[in-house]
């Protein structure tokens, strides 16, 4: 057994914070007791050494018993003497002190763990440190995290994150001022009580910290979205777990609905970019939140100017921990401004430097809406559209069916071949194949694009020509290029089968956007237009073959003879914009995206959709990669039928697998890239059978909280029967899905199973249990030995491992006293069982002098595993650790004795627990 528990012994070394590694009850009370021997044998001896063996074993036992340390009790070096040397004293002896510094600085100069060196008492940091010691400290911290994961992060909780490294910095920075190890930290309006293992990690260990902080606020948010923790390999977790349900009773044991619309944070000022939305019949200027990287107690400000001129300035109001500020989303609405206009530019200042500057960049002729966002598109599809102008009849050409919506605001409906124009843009209502006598002809980069302004350009990789059809004389058209105009007929071109290209690229200027535009002398009718822009080879490279379930910060790097740009992008705006010269690139990045029916898109997996939340009719429709196809598989690879190139007959699949399947479906998108390389990706999972992702229980002080919202796989209307039951009680709950509390005050203490069934909708009313746990209702040390007594037959003497038989004795009667160190103290009786007179309580023993001590009630203090520690003649429950009342070892009779001579001490006693009646 020892060389299984010295495995984990170096596994938990292995860990950076030593205490994470989690022990069984028996695992440690093995540790304890053999630390305990050594160290109790070391206090006591003149001279000698231990072994230097035991050092990572002793270590192990100082950590994981440093857990139970309350800070509002005793001292520490008091509870670490108690706790291994028996001692009833507020200090730890010198020699045994001496031994724990000198092994702590052993195993920090080996390598083995980290020492904090930035406080006197480093050695008791360092070991709190490991342990997550005090629980109120480390509670304190989980709530510094909370605040930030709402405050800062919005409930936005995301891998990697670089924001766990500037808080694990702010944190160095503001702990290193304070005077104290062990004051309250002061943040704003909050106090939190951390102390010096925090504070060290913090100003000694920061590349630690910034991974416990990233850590705990992924367990946060995996508890905060109903998700399991490992809190059988993590002790982190456990804590995290506990912590987080009173968190829920002090919320008001109300748990937060889970599907969170986040809140996206601009992390990098060059990503702050304004937009025009429209948004309750009107246009609005809006700007995602972004966060301050420093004076954080300094409002910035956006000023808006019109025609160059300032009109208005507003002050960005910002929120956050204290630790990270960022700014609330801001909105103004463009008709409520001076003079409405569309030549609008607006500058974001903070501490006197200004952040950004739209320049051009929001100058507008018209704004173009589908749906609720802007469409820089030249050639649009005709449909339902949206504009913004200041003034209609400025313009050259607008859609017949055109109206007033409100304020500068319009909506109308475009035909085909309807155009919309102003004196510096175009845009064409038209479908791809509508014939044409002109053309543009290129490679054109379909993944790419050119911004600049309000007008988007088309993307060439090299040549650019203008192409007519056979039967087209040139000589009737003339070609608009930079502001002059051209005869056709005089550019150069090549005849080819499908009419004349007539090469205008050597006009044009690489990386330059250009309008190009072809019309007919006789009446000035455009016949075609087109913005593009002009590269030699085009490299776009990203850090990913495709963006999907994990990634939600990407990076491209695009490239041409004439240009080389890295960019990091956020995956949920969908584009990338790169600024290049007076513009930017406008990129598509590898993502994949799926959705049922006309729901949202996806890039996520989702693990347990109820097969009836969909109809036999449904569709699935993917959105791939440019260049991308693949097929959809379900379970063992079989595909499911299209419905056309990225939409599939999902539902009728899935309902035609319903009868009698156990097992869920897996539905998988076997992506096929250009290179003809593939990757599977897992969409969703399908279940057929009812089940809980996570418990929809919650038990705390008396009152049971059902909230199976968000967890619970299967139909909707579902209706449950909830079983609490004992050995002597039992009560039974018809509820639904609608969150509930019930208060459970008429059940007596003790412990319960609580069985969920769903109850069949048929006519027999079957009921299939579904979750199965146990609870606790009251203190269980009130009742844990209810109607149980003790048998103890064997003793572990002092200075020895060994268990050494003793005449059974009984202890019967037990009544929790109080929990000091860790440890539960409990009154008993004490009796034998003779064959002469049966069972008789040793109410009295005699002394080595002829006296008589009284015995019961004895004192039962409960250690580790099934031993304990017992001392004689309670008689105040406050004085629960009198020596002069421990009982002896009877070398000679082999039992329990109140005598000196002939006899050993008794370090422990292990027991068994008998039921009454056995």
């Amino acid at each position: 057994m020892l060389s299984l528990i010295i495995d984990k012994v170096n596994k938990a070394l292995d860990l950076p914070i030593i205490g994470d590694f989690v022990f069984s009850d028996y695992e440690l009370a093995s540790i304890y007791d053999k630390t305990s021997n050594i160290l109790r044998r070391h206090a006591n001896e003149h001279g000698g050494q231990i072994k230097k063996t035991y050092d990572k074993l002793i270590f192990i036992a100082l950590v994981n018993a440093s857990k139970q340390w309350d800070a509002d009790e005793n001292t520490f070096w008091g509870f670490i003497s108690r706790k291994f040397t028996g001692s009833d004293s507020s200090q730890l002896s010198q020699k045994v002190y001496n031994y724990i510094t000198d092994l702590i600085s052993r195993l920090g100069a080996d390598k083995k763990v980290y020492v904090l060196g930035c406080y006197k008492k480093k050695y008791y940091a360092t070991l709190i440190s490991h342990a997550f010691a005090p629980l109120k400290s480390t509670e304190s911290f989980f709530e510094l995290c909370w605040n930030i994961y709402c405050d800062d992060l919005y409930q936005n909780y995301m891998k990697g994150d670089s924001v766990f490294s500037v808080l694990s910095a702010q944190l160095k920075s503001r702990f290193r001022n304070q005077n104290e190890a062990d004051e309250d930290f002061h943040l704003g309006s909050q106090v939190y009580s951390l102390r010096a293992g925090i504070k060290g990690l913090a100003i000694d260990q920061p590349e630690l910290m910034t991974d416990l902080i990233e850590n705990t606020i992924s367990s946060i948010d995996k508890a905060f979205h109903g998700e399991i923790l490992d809190k059988d390999n993590h002790y982190l977790d456990r804590l995290v777990i506990n912590w987080w349900k009173k968190k829920e009773d002090s919320l008001g044991l109300i748990t937060t609905e889970k599907n969170v619309v986040k809140e996206r944070v601009v992390t990098d000022y060059q990503l702050i970019k304004p937009k025009y939305i429209v948004a309750d019949n009107s246009v609005r200027l809006v700007l995602s939140p972004f966060r301050l990287q420093s004076d954080f107690d300094v409002s910035p400000y956006l000023t808006i100017f019109e025609h160059g001129e300032a009109v208005k300035t507003f002050e960005l109001y910002t929120k956050g921990s204290g630790l990270l500020m960022a700014t609330k989303p801001f909105s103004v609405e463009i008709d409520s401004l001076q003079h409405p206009s569309m030549d609008i530019s607006v500058e974001i200042t903070h501490a006197n430097k200004t952040l950004y500057s739209s320049k051009n960049s929001l100058k507008r002729s018209f704004i173009l809406f589908k749906s609720d966002k802007e469409d820089f598109s030249q050639q649009c599809t005709p449909g339902n559209y949206s504009l913004y102008t200041t003034c209609l009849d400025s313009l050259a050409q607008y859609p017949e069916e055109i109206r007033r919506q409100s304020g500068n605001l319009y909506v109308f409906t475009s035909q085909e071949g309807e155009c919309l124009q102003s004196d510096e843009r175009t845009v064409f209502f038209e479908t791809s194949n509508t014939p044409k006598d002109f053309w543009i002809s290129a490679i054109k980069r379909q993944d790419v694009a050119f911004r600049q302004n309000e007008n988007q350009y088309e993307v060439a990789d090299g040549d650019v020509f203008i192409a007519s059809g056979p039967e087209v004389n040139a000589n009737e058209y003339g070609v608009r290029y930079e502001g002059a105009s051209f005869r056709l007929s005089e550019l150069p071109y090549e005849r080819r089968a499908d009419g004349c290209f007539y090469k205008i690229s050597e006009l044009m200027r690489h990386g330059e956007p250009q309008t190009i535009s072809v019309f007919k002398y006789s009446n000035n009718e455009i016949k075609a237009s087109l913005n593009i822009v002009s590269f030699n080879n085009i490299q776009i490279e990203y850090d990913k073959q495709v963006y999907y379930d994990s990634s939600e910060i990407g990076e491209v790097h695009f490239s041409t003879d004439n240009f080389n740009n890295s960019e990091t992008f956020d995956l949920s705006c969908e584009k990338v914009l790169v600024p290049i010269g007076d513009g930017e690139i406008v990129l598509n990045p590898p993502i994949f995206a799926w959705k049922f029916d006309s729901g949202d898109y996806s890039t996520r997996y989702n693990d347990g959709i109820w097969y009836n939340e969909i109809s036999n009719s449904s569709i699935l429709s993917v959105k791939l990669p440019i260049n991308c196809t693949g097929q959809l598989l379900i379970s063992d690879e079989k595909s499911v039928a299209n419905a056309d190139n990225t939409s599939y007959k999902l539902g009728q699949a899935i309902h035609a697998m319903a009868d009698g399947q156990k097992k869920p479906a897996e539905i998988m998108y076997r992506l096929i890239f250009p290179d003809n390389s593939s990757a599977d990706l897992p969409v969703c999972s399908f279940y057929f059978s009812e089940f809980f992702k996570f418990s929809p229980l919650f038990f705390a002080k008396e009152r049971l909280v059902w909230n199976p919202r968000g967890g619970f796989i299967g139909p909707s209307d579902a209706k449950f029967k909830i079983h609490i039951y004992s050995s002597t009680n039992t009560v039974s709950i018809t509820t639904t899905l609608e969150p509930k509390t019930y208060q459970l005050v008429d059940l007596e203490e003790g412990n319960y199973t609580i069985e969920v069934s769903i109850i069949e909708q048929t006519g027999l009313k079957k009921a299939k249990v579904l979750e199965t746990k146990s609870i606790t209702i009251g203190d269980e040390r009130n009742f844990k030995f209810k109607n149980t007594k003790l048998k103890i037959e064997s003793v572990i003497l002092e200075g020895s491992s060994k268990s050494e038989p003793i005449t059974p004795f009984f202890i019967e009667k037990l009544h929790y006293l109080k929990t000091v160190d860790g440890n539960d103290f409990y009154s008993g009786m004490l009796y034998i069982i003779t064959e002469r007179s049966g069972k008789v309580y040793l109410d009295n023993m005699a002394d080595d002098n002829g006296n008589t001590d009284k015995t019961n009630p004895i004192r039962v203090e409960m250690r580790d595993g099934n031993s304990c520690w017992i001392m004689f003649g309670l008689e105040d429950e406050e004085d629960l650790y009198s020596v002069s009342d421990q009982f002896a070892f009877d070398k000679v009779k082999k039992r329990i004795c109140n005598s000196d001579r002939n006899s050993s001490a008794i370090t422990y006693y292990n027991y068994t627990t008998i039921k009454e009646g056995s």
